[in-house]
């Protein structure tokens, strides 16, 4: 695990930590939409906690189970980001509440 004390920008911190062998996790500012694809094609297990303002297209809703409990509000695939600056690839989105 690192942790930074946040005196500089985290991006350069964040490519240094992927490993396939782990889940990369980590917050917003680490959320540049050709980096993710890259973790897709690289087989790089994330979970980003994206921007509020990202733009989600070409959404499809997933078929999944409601478990009792459960705090996902929203399961869904999509493209990433504005049509200047979108993802190339699909991505899973869960949304949670606020």
């Amino acid at each position: 695990m690192v942790v930074t004390a946040g005196l500089k920008h985290h991006r350069p911190v964040g490519e240094q930590l992927t490993d396939k062998r782990f889940v990369l996790v980590s917050d917003r500012s680490y959320c540049k939409i050709s980096r993710i694809d890259q973790f897709v094609s690289d087989k790089q297990d994330f979970v980003i906690r994206i921007k509020d303002n990202i733009e989600l297209s070409t959404v499809r809703s997933l078929q999944r189970q409601t478990l009792n409990g459960s705090c996902v509000t929203r399961d869904i695939t999509c493209r990433l980001g504005t049509p200047q600056s979108r993802s190339e690839k699909r991505h899973r989105v869960c949304v949670l509440p606020g």
